[in-house]
């Protein structure tokens, strides 16, 4: 099996930009991501926080920008699932397995991401319900006249309302269960103006059936009284969590221990919580690469 210098795994802004620093000091590398490269910057519907683009940018413009670098670095890119990563008692190497083979590596970078929280209303839906409900914006299917309700009313939230409500035929309503939104102010005001986006606050969902049409039946208590509401997409934004599903039980344990070594490196949105921005989880990719070089020159 072969022993590589460095593995990452995710290829959002974080996975990205380690490759892309360990390339520019030599430093062989694979990063394995089983998406689209780019992460959840091409769900955000407008970056304005980045100070190289004033104006702001697209989420899918700014993504194309980061493959370019990977590209012109001619970085190991790998369209694989990393299904268990492992780090074995004898060492001294992590071992890597994908859905399309194994390797091993010295040192590893996560840049995983987030995962998306669910509700149970949802996971007990049959196979037929759960095809109308995305927790990815970049899959609702985009053509067509389409009504689609958005579970939630944080940033992220409004950020996926506002991307959707571009498609001229597609309604959008927001759910919250809360009485005031989370979203920044200016999220909030810009949702204000979009004629077709309707935020409900203080609407709690208690039921999720399929109907003959094709879609979905929400139903639930609201100030009002009860209310149903009939929708062809569903798309969930209550909140992430990270993702390290495919760490084995061993390395879980390990994980604070080779931390520490310097030996695994947590990076982006895995390992910052509710602070998911991209200039911090560049920097996070940065300072993991630039350890990487120093505890490389170190050892040699």
């Amino acid at each position: 099996m072969k022993t590589v210098p460095v593995v990452i795994v995710g290829g959002g802004p974080a996975g990205i930009a380690a490759a892309v620093q360990l390339s520019r000091m030599g430093i062989e590398t694979v990063l394995f991501e089983q998406e689209a490269l780019g992460g959840l910057m091409r769900e955000a519907d407008w970056i304005e926080n980045d100070p190289g683009f004033p104006s702001g940018i697209k989420g899918e413009d700014l993504a194309r920008r980061f493959c370019e670098s990977l590209e012109h670095r001619a970085v190991d890119t790998r369209k694989e699932r990393v299904l268990a990563l492992d780090y074995p008692p004898a060492g001294p190497a992590f071992t890597v397995a994908t859905d399309r083979g194994r390797l091993a590596a010295e040192r590893v970078i996560v840049a995983s991401g987030t995962k998306p929280k669910s509700l149970p209303l949802f996971d007990r839906m049959d196979e037929a319900g759960r095809s109308h409900i995305y927790f990815d914006r970049t899959k609702i299917p985009a053509g067509g006249k389409r009504r689609v309700a958005v579970i939630g009313a944080g940033d992220i939230a409004l950020d996926y309302a506002l991307g959707l409500s571009l498609n001229p035929g597609h309604e959008v309503t927001i759910f919250c269960r809360a009485e005031k939104s989370r979203a920044l102010d200016l999220l909030q005001e810009r949702i204000s103006r979009v004629r077709t986006i309707d935020l409900r606050l203080r609407s709690e969902l208690d039921e999720v059936l399929s109907i003959p049409s094709g879609g979905l039946r929400l139903s639930g208590k609201s100030p009002a009284g009860r209310f149903s509401f009939e929708t062809d997409d569903v798309l969930v934004a209550i909140g992430r969590e990270p993702c390290k599903d495919f760490y084995t039980p061993q390395l879980l344990g390990l994980e604070g221990e080779l931390i520490a070594s310097e030996l695994l490196f947590l990076t982006g949105d895995v390992k910052n919580g509710l602070r998911r921005q991209v200039g911090i989880a560049v920097g996070d990719g940065l300072a993991a690469a630039m350890a990487v070089a120093e505890r490389r020159s170190e050892v040699g």
